[in-house]
């Protein structure tokens, strides 16, 4: 299966945040072509997305279709996508899979997740920082009070709760 480089760069972040919305991964995709403030909009999503048709929402609904992503409706909340057992699985096919699995978000944290993951995409996209989320901490350490690394182990049969 052959993924796009930015088609990898999405399920990878929708595997490291858990649940994204349309203006996020639209943020993460446009990278230097829009301006700083623009892109914060995007991964804060403070601007209404209604109606919305580029690029990123075909490429989304072609992903859902395939059942890589899994839409998401939420009251008073844009449409958000999570990464479903079939788009870890082809994250793992194709050996990008980082071996991290996420549970189905309570609707009342969804909110405090956005938000998370829009900082995060703002240190992570636009400052270059490297930022780990809780689950990969307490996975990391976890390993270490074993004395494992993450790449000892075989995820193959571990599949992501939704």
């Amino acid at each position: 299966m052959n993924l796009t480089k930015n088609s990898i760069k999405v399920l990878l972040g929708l595997e490291k945040w858990g649940i994204l919305s349309l203006g996020q991964v639209d943020g993460m995709l446009c990278g230097m072509k829009v301006d700083t403030k623009k892109r914060i909009e995007l991964f804060f999503n403070s601007k209404p997305r209604n109606g919305y048709r580029g690029g990123t929402y075909k490429a989304m609904s072609r992903w859902e279709t395939e059942c890589w992503v899994q839409p998401r409706v939420y009251t008073n909340l844009p449409r958000l996508y999570t990464l479903t057992q079939i788009g870890h699985e082809v994250l793992w096919k194709d050996n990008k899979n980082k071996k991290y699995s996420f549970y189905e978000t309570a609707e009342i944290l969804v909110r405090h997740e956005l938000t998370v993951s829009a900082v995060g995409l703002v240190l992570s996209e636009m400052l270059g920082l490297r930022v780990s989320t809780e689950m990969e901490r307490y996975t990391a350490s976890k390993l270490k009070d074993k004395g494992l690394k993450l790449s000892d182990l075989d995820f193959s049969e571990i599949y992501p709760i939704f």
